[in-house]
Parts: C-alpha cells; structure tokens; sequence
C-alpha cells in the first residue's frame, strides 16, 4: 500500500469520523472538529454518530460486538461432464489482515472492540452459525456467478449454491440476522435471497458485474472501520465507496465505486449494525479466532495444481473416514 493511499485514506477518515488530534484540541471533545471534507452533506457530528451507538454503557467500559466471516475456496469445480475444472484463489490472508486492522483501529480511536470469528462457507458450518444465533453481523466472501454462490462441498469442491436454495436455507435460521455483506461477483440476486429471508439490511454487488478483488478489500477496509467506530450503515457504505474510489492501484475505480450495493435500495440505513445489544465477551482485544477447515493462502507456484491438490484432499477424506469405520 502506497504512502500516498494511505495519507488520502487517512484524511478522509478523519474528516468523517470527526477524529482529528488537532482539531479536537481546538474544539474540546463535545464540540465538532475540522473538516478539510468538501462534501459538506457527507460530514456527520461527534452527536450524530454518537446517536447511532445505542448501548449504554458505564464510564470507562468499552462497546462490544461480533462479526463472522465465512470464506469458501473450493479448489475445483465440475462440469457436466464430471470434468474438473481449477478455481482461482481468492486472497483470503489479505481479507483477514485488513479486517483485523480495521477492528484495532477502531479500539484505537473509539475503544470500541468487535471480535473476528472466520469460517468455512460450506453448509455444515453456516448450519452451525444460523443454529447457534451468535451474532447479528455476517460476511460471506466466495466466488459467484449469475444467481449462484461458489460456496465449498467439504472435499474442495465447489458447490453451487442458488439464491433460491440459499434464501430457504436463510429462511430455516429464524431470521435473526441484522446485516448481511455478500462479497462476490453477480451476487445481487443472492443479497435479494438474503433480504426475503428475513434480513434487513445487505450489500452486494450487481447482478451483471464481477467485482476486483482488490476493489472489494479496500471497500471492506473502510466500510467496517466505519462501522465499528459507531458510524450508520448508511454513511459508512458511502464511506467504503469513498475508499474504493480514492485507491490509485484500481483500475477504473470510479466503475468499480458503481458496482456496490445496499439493499433494499428503497429501505432506510440511518441505523446502527454494531452494539445494537448486549453481547458476551469471549476473548480481551482485538483477537481474531480461525476456522481449523480453512487453507492458508497457497504460494504462488502452485498456481495450477489445483485439481490435482483436490485429488489429494479426497482420498485424504475417503481413507480418514474407512479407517474411522473400521
């Protein structure tokens, strides 16, 4: 990440979030800071975003909250020829990094804490977590294509999740999400199959567009530091446009800024997604917890063994279970 990024990044947060050291000093705390912001109607008060944390909590304690991420990377898919196909990688390590970051980050500035829990996207473990009800916040990063989501079949292979399979699957939890962010390429049908499943709130991107991945990385970046340091949904969506369209390392960024969406178009988003109530506190800090079933990020030269590593992870699977038989 550039110098310059960074400098854009952080003055545009500053100017959002109202979180600038000198202007502060300037001002006192219970004043509104500085801005060098040039949209006057995307500058919200210290008030404002204060309102939107609706915990009440005793002096010196700090807001807490979850989010859990399901990542899928089959390793293969098959065609309808039982033919086996390579799937490219997606740079989970990267989404992980920049996620933690953004969470210590808001500690730093807001004391505000949300713990990290990652997943598996494959159906055993999103049963898990609709059954369980832990959190109110979900981050689903996968492939996609048009009315599916690439998610894993537990042998790493991909399974072909449709949206409709998807929303009555949803549907089976209860409906007890608050948030849903779908990030993959044509996932919009997909956010649609969220929103008739009982949640509110969801974005993805459009039907007809796949999406970079660098481009959805930097979008989260800011999107969840937004949110973690009290900001509404609505203004921290536009904030993650923001940070998309201000990063030099994409390409037709404005383009990219354009294919991120917030459902229901329609719906009110001036509310809060974190600290909305009371949460267990499992961990102290900004301590992300791992699914085991997740691969690290492979090196690049294996790039192209893909289906023969599926191969491996099969008869892994197959001789690990006859031996659990006999």
């Amino acid at each position: 990440m550039c110098v310059a990024t960074n400098i854009v990044r952080h003055r545009l947060f500053e100017a959002l979030l109202d979180i600038n050291p000198r202007a502060m000093r300037q001002t006192g705390d219970s004043e509104r800071s500085g801005s060098d912001s040039s949209d006057a109607n995307f500058d919200p008060t210290e008030d404002e975003i204060s309102s939107h944390t609706p915990q009440t909590l005793p002096q010196n304690s700090r807001a807490y909250d979850k989010l859990t991420v399901f990542q899928a990377a089959p390793l293969v898919w098959k065609d309808e020829d039982d033919n086996l196909h390579a799937v490219e990688t997606l740079d989970f390590d990267r989404e992980r990094e920049i996620l933690t970051e953004s969470m210590k980050e808001a500690r730093r500035t807001k004391g505000n804490e949300v713990e990290l829990k990652f997943e598996t996207a494959n159906t055993e473990r999103l049963g898990a977590f609709l059954a369980a009800s832990e959190t109110q916040v979900l981050h689903f990063t996968c492939h996609g294509i048009p009315n599916h989501l690439a998610i894993e079949d537990g042998t790493g292979g991909a399974q072909f999740l449709s949206a409709d399979d998807l929303r009555d699957f949803m549907s089976a939890g209860g409906g007890k999400l608050l948030f849903v962010f779908v990030s993959a390429c044509y996932s919009r049908t997909a956010g649609e199959a969220f929103l008739e499943a009982g949640v509110p709130h969801v974005v993805c991107c459009k039907h007809d567009e796949p999406l970079m991945d660098l481009a959805a990385q930097e979008f989260s970046r800011n999107f969840y530091l937004a949110l973690a340091c009290g900001m509404n949904l609505r203004r921290s969506f536009e904030l993650g446009k923001k940070g998309v369209n201000v990063c030099p390392q994409i390409p037709n960024a404005k383009e990219e800024t354009g294919k991120f969406l917030l459902l229901p178009e329609d719906g009110n988003h001036d509310v809060p997604i974190f600290f909305t109530k009371p949460q267990s506190r499992s961990y102290d800090g900004v301590k992300p917890s791992y699914s085991p079933r997740i691969i690290p990020q492979p090196p690049e030269v294996f790039v192209g063994r893909e289906v023969r590593a599926s191969f491996i992870g099969r008869d892994a699977s197959f001789r690990l279970c006859r031996y659990c038989v006999l």
